[in-house]
């Protein structure tokens, strides 16, 4: 059984243990939060934030990306949507906004290499995934959508953004497959590349929406070929909303176990 340490005062509101997932909450959100085995304060990390699909649980992209985490050396971190049924949500709770306040948090407390940001999402987490990157210009390293949609809703809001020059360098990779419901929407986004001055690789697998089992190696291939320019500050996210710069205790609460979230 995962065992949660009690919040501590100075820069951490947890003190996870290396290799070792911890179950947390950040700016109201749930998340599992994993750090390399050998990590320490001094190094630099990669940082991996997952998004799972609905009806499901911040543990179930947790399962599939804890090999890519190790593999990487990466700081790990899935998050749990603010709606089981539906997933993540942009009202009440705007799970967009939560994404970029979470990497906030572990920015500030943990050293992150800036060009090696992944956020990946699958199902209904690479709509969000995909929505996020675009919304949140150069927050991310590279942007991954696995079997997610386009929210076409969202494109009046993107668009403004590249008019006032917020155009996106994040490397955007979209996996689909041929039988999959998500594919025509993937297909018809393509004409809007351009028009945005996003870089968007397109995949398309033989099967339909479950996980590729070379997660390792779409997250490599996109690390290496990402021409990334981090941003200095969160967009849109004013400075004075980022209350845990200045107080990390105000971040939250640590939570109680949950009985299958092993080791």
């Amino acid at each position: 059984m995962i065992c949660l340490s009690p919040p501590v005062s100075g820069s951490m509101i947890i003190q996870p243990k290396p290799g070792i997932p911890v179950y947390t909450t950040l700016v109201g959100s749930k998340v599992i939060l994993y750090l390399p085995e050998n990590y320490q304060d001094k190094n630099a990390y990669p940082l991996i934030m997952t998004l799972h699909g609905m009806s499901q649980t911040a543990y179930s992209s947790f399962s599939h990306w804890k090999k890519v985490a190790r593999l990487r050396n990466a700081i790990l971190v899935s998050i749990q949507g603010s709606h089981f049924k539906e997933g993540y949500e942009r009202h009440p709770m705007d799970d967009r906004l939560q994404i970029i306040k979470i990497k906030a948090v572990l920015e500030a407390n943990f050293r992150v290499i800036k060009n090696q940001t992944l956020l990946a999402g699958f199902s209904r987490g690479g709509t969000y995934a995909l929505e996020t990157g675009l919304l949140y210009p150069n927050e991310f390293g590279a942007v991954l959508c696995l079997f997610g949609y386009f929210n076409w809703a969202s494109l009046p809001k993107i668009t403004r953004l590249v008019k006032k020059g917020k155009i996106s360098t994040s490397l955007f990779c979209v996996i689909t497959g041929k039988n999959d419901t998500c594919y025509d929407t993937a297909k018809s986004f393509k004409k809007w590349e351009k028009r945005l001055g996003i870089s968007i690789q397109h995949r398309t697998y033989p099967f339909s929406h479950r996980y590729p089992s070379n997660l390792s190696q779409v997250t490599a291939s996109l690390w290496k070929q990402s021409h990334f320019k981090p941003a200095q500050t969160p967009h849109i996210v004013a400075q004075s909303s980022l209350p845990w710069r200045r107080n990390p205790q105000n971040i939250g609460q640590v939570l109680k176990p949950v009985a299958h979230f092993q080791k």
